[in-house]
């Protein structure tokens, strides 16, 4: 069964809020550091498929936290564990599927 995680910016304000939704959502390991490295580190090595990852009003996210959208769409391009997109390219940039 394919694992769904949602992340919506405009609920997500500062990068402790993602981190949570993130540790939560993806079940990292207790080791995970809380920053862009250790996230990749975890996306790359620790986290199980298959993946879908549905990021939400990415608009609303500020510089900061766009470097981890950044990040998840490069983990997608890279990594196996993400399922295939089912609903085709996002409607806008507010929403995304990885």
């Amino acid at each position: 069964m394919t694992k769904r995680v949602i992340l919506d910016f405009a609920l997500l304000t500062d990068e402790d809020m993602l981190h949570d939704a993130l540790e939560r959502g993806l079940a990292l390991p207790a080791h995970y550091g809380r920053n862009l490295d250790a996230l990749w580190d975890c996306l790359m090595r620790d986290v199980k498929g298959p993946l879908t990852i549905e990021l939400r009003h990415v608009d609303r996210a500020g510089p900061r936290l766009r470097r981890y959208v950044d990040l998840l769409r490069e983990g997608r391009r890279r990594s196996r564990i993400w399922a295939s997109p089912s609903r085709g390219p996002p409607r806008d940039d507010r929403t995304d599927r990885l």
